[in-house]
Order: structure tokens, then C-alpha cells, then sequence
């Protein structure tokens, strides 16, 4: 009989050595696209940071900020569209900062008129009583109007609520005049 022996372990070192090799490469091919995939997403996703960071910076006071636009895709279009949001928030801001200061002023006019008359006025006199009083409810008559003309602008929502009408000038001259 012939016996033939053979020692596998060689081979199977071997083995285990190749095998071994293949697991780190592959560790490190994983850890390599890992990182790229983790920078490539940081990469797209920076511009909605970005976007993220500045309404975030955005206050009820300042609406200035503005987002850097770069590029042609879909992020880049929905950051000129929020610029655009931001501009038309700005602008509408504005308008009502503007009206306030108008009205605060308009408000306080009437007020002074009737404040300045009552205190000059005569108690004893009949005709500076009668006068001074007309005049107090013509001004605030005048308050009442300019009161309800901020609640009626309070509640239209579209730009055209408004409509012009003629004013007769030399009425409203003579009116200031005597107020005067």
C-alpha cells in the first residue's frame, strides 16, 4: 500500500493571510468612501445650511441678511427665492414702520391742537368757550376718522383696497387754517 500525506495548514495560511489583506483593504475602501460619501454630503447640503444658518440670523428688527446664491440647481433656485421672500418682507416692513411714524404723527397733531386751546382758552368768556369746544370736536372727530381709517387698513390685505378720490384743497386749507 502507498500512504500519501498531505499538510493543508500551508495552504490554508495562506489563505488566512490573503483573506486577512482583503479585510483590511476593505476596511479601509469602506472607510475611504465613508469619508468621501460624508464630504460629498456635506458639500451639497452646505448651501441649506446655509440657508438654515441665515433664517436663523433673521429677526423681527433685521431682515437684511441675504443668502449667497451660486450655481443653476434647485437649492441655488430656492435660495433667490427666499431672497426674494426676504425683500418683499423687508419692503412690507418698511411700509409699516413708515405708517406708523404717519399715524403716531397724524394722532399726536390733533391732540396738541386740542391740548393748546383748552389751555388758553378763556373759561369766562362765552363765545372762546363755545369756540374752543367746536373746535376739540372737529379735532377729535378728525382722531375718530384717522382711528378708523388704521382699522380698516389693518384689515384689507390687498395693495388696491384704497381708492383715490377728489379733495376739495381750498376746504381742507381753509379747515387747517382756522384750526390754526
Amino acid at each position: 500500500h502507498f500512504v500519501t500525506a498531505y499538510f493543508v495548514d500551508r495552504e490554508f495560511d495562506e489563505l488566512a493571510e490573503t483573506l486577512w489583506l482583503y479585510a483590511v483593504a476593505a476596511t479601509f475602501a469602506w472607510a475611504g468612501l465613508v469619508l468621501a460619501a460624508w464630504l460629498l454630503a456635506r458639500r451639497i447640503l452646505q448651501p441649506i445650511e446655509e440657508l438654515r444658518s441665515t433664517a436663523a440670523t433673521i429677526t423681527e428688527t433685521d431682515v437684511s441678511k441675504r443668502i449667497t446664491v451660486t450655481g443653476a440647481d434647485e437649492v441655488a433656485d430656492l435660495g433667490r427665492t427666499v431672497n426674494g421672500m426676504l425683500d418683499r418682507l423687508e419692503e412690507a416692513l418698511d411700509s409699516q414702520r413708515r405708517m406708523l411714524d404717519d399715524a403716531g404723527h397724524e394722532l399726536r397733531t390733533p391732540i396738541t391742537v386740542i391740548r393748546g386751546h383748552l389751555e388758553l382758552m378763556d373759561e369766562d368768556d362765552v363765545h372762546d368757550v363755545r369756540t374752543t369746544r367746536d373746535l376739540s370736536i372737529d379735532e377729535l372727530d378728525r382722531m375718530a376718522r384717522l382711528v378708523e381709517d388704521l382699522l380698516v387698513l389693518a384689515k384689507a390685505r390687498r395693495p388696491d383696497f384704497l381708492r383715490r378720490r377728489d379733495v376739495d384743497v381750498a376746504a381742507v386749507v381753509r379747515s387747517t387754517y382756522d384750526k390754526a
